[in-house]
Formats: structure tokens, sequence, C-alpha cells
């Protein structure tokens, strides 16, 4: 039994990780869309380390590399480590 639930509780978070990735996308679209208003500090860091690997959508294309790539920077941190260099995380 803990062995089945080991397994569950890594599938959901993977599938977690590709949720909010998904999200951030989204959410940098449509920051994408209409720059003129500015989001908060730790927004806006995260939309420039997105933009860093995943370039705005501007037409049609295949999405799978991008959905990866986010899932990525959500999974390995890079993403948390580009907000904390101006928003520390409070304990």
């Amino acid at each position: 039994m803990g062995v089945t639930a080991a397994r569950h509780a890594r599938d959901i978070a993977h599938n977690t990780a590709k949720v909010l990735g998904i999200e951030l996308l989204c959410g940098a679209q449509g920051l994408s869309l209409s720059r003129d208003l500015r989001a908060g500090k730790g927004v806006e860091l995260a939309y420039a380390r997105i933009r860093e690997d995943i370039p705005p959508l501007t037409q049609d294309r295949y999405l799978a590399p991008d959905l990866l790539c986010a899932e990525q920077l959500v999974t390995s941190g890079a993403l948390l480590a580009a907000v904390e260099t101006a928003v520390p995380l409070e304990t």
C-alpha cells in the first residue's frame, strides 16, 4: 500500500507541475497582449524569466515544447530563483 501511495503522490506532483506551467504560460501571454499596465515586482520577474525561454504567441504553433519548458521552469526551481532575487521568500 505504501508503494502505491508513493506512486500516486509522484503522479500528483508531476501533474501539478504541468498545470502550474500551463497557468504560467497563460498569464505570461496575457501580460504580453497588453504591456500598458505593469504587474508587481515578482510577477514581472517571473514574466521576464519565462520570456527568456518561451517567446510570446504571435501565431499558431505547436505548444508541446513550450509546455515542457514551462514545466521544467517550475520543477527545476529556476522560476522561483529568478523571483526570489528581488522578492525574498519569508519563512
